[in-house]
């Protein structure tokens, strides 16, 4: 007996070409003393080879490396099937990349991809350009980066040695980490600069020197990194409490003076009126008496 089976499209295949993942229709025929004498009824069959993949990954910030070795115990050669390749895949909320046809076993590399991302990376073996078994998935998670660079910082004076900070990312994946922190530095000159940190904006800087200009550095931290510095100079405005209490004293003192002067100068013209007055008075007692003698 020998079998005649034929493939999908109809082509005839020998026992020895058959392939794994493909349905074939095949009968039987009988011979006896090299004659033909009847065909079996026609069976329809296909073998699926059930593969288990396995798979390694490796990730930086920007990239993740996936390798896979793949076996099978009703088709143990598998490494040898010249048709088998596989797609591979890498997924987040925003985007999909997609990697090269890799033959049986492999590595895909996924570049440009964002930091501290979550992706659903995918091997899918295909046959003859055809998806066969089941995909391989595998949850890779990039590493931290480099949180990126606050661009929105507003700095407001509402009193004279106070300071309210604002500050804003430039998207809500900028921290690139699993931490959410916003570092302020303000320094005066070359001083110890005075430090706050907290996982909100805004920021309030109080009892600062008057009319000073000051430097503000502004970072963000994930945990892992710290941004490059926003950078942000103002000046305090000037004391008015002690400009008012000095014109005061000013005033007050230049009037005391005023009045004095004003003072000494009236008693003196009195006590000089007073002692010209006595000297007439003086004057005229000592003349009266001749006065009175003569003839």
């Amino acid at each position: 007996m020998y079998y005649t089976c034929f493939d999908e499209l109809n082509e005839p295949k020998k026992l020895s070409d058959l392939e794994p993942f493909t349905d074939y229709n095949c009968t039987g025929q009988i011979r006896q003393n090299d004659v033909n004498t009847n065909k079996t009824t026609a069976v329809r069959f296909r073998v699926d080879c059930d593969l288990t993949i396995n798979t390694k990954n490796r990730q930086t910030n920007t990239s993740i490396e996936l390798s896979w070795d793949t076996t099978s115990q009703n088709c143990p050669d598998v490494p040898e099937l010249k048709n088998l390749y596989y797609t591979c895949s890498c997924t987040d909320s925003t985007q999909k990349v997609t990697a090269d046809k890799h033959p049986s076993g492999g590595t895909c590399h996924f570049t440009g991809l964002q930091p501290f991302t979550n992706y659903t990376c995918k091997v899918q073996p295909t046959y003859n350009n055809k998806e066969v078994s089941e995909p391989k998935e595998v949850r890779v998670e990039t590493q931290a980066g480099i949180p990126e660079v606050i661009t929105q910082l507003t700095v407001k004076v509402p009193d004279n040695n106070m300071i309210i900070v604002d500050c804003k990312p430039p998207t809500s994946l900028s921290f690139k980490g699993p931490q959410k922190r916003y570092i302020a530095r303000l320094q005066y000159d070359h001083e110890t600069p005075v430090v706050k940190n907290d996982t909100n904006c805004p920021f309030e800087f109080k009892h600062l020197s008057y009319s000073t200009t000051y430097k503000l550095k502004m970072t963000v931290f994930n945990g892992y990194f710290e941004s490059s510095p926003t950078t942000k100079e103002f000046s305090t405005l000037s004391d008015e409490t002690s400009i008012i209490r000095y014109l005061v004293s000013f005033i007050f003192m230049a009037t005391s003076v005023a009045v004095m002067v004003y003072i000494s100068k009236f008693y003196g013209k009195n006590k000089q009126s007073k002692v010209d007055v006595n000297e007439d008075v003086m004057l005229e007692t000592l003349t009266t008496p001749e006065n009175e003698n003569s003839p």
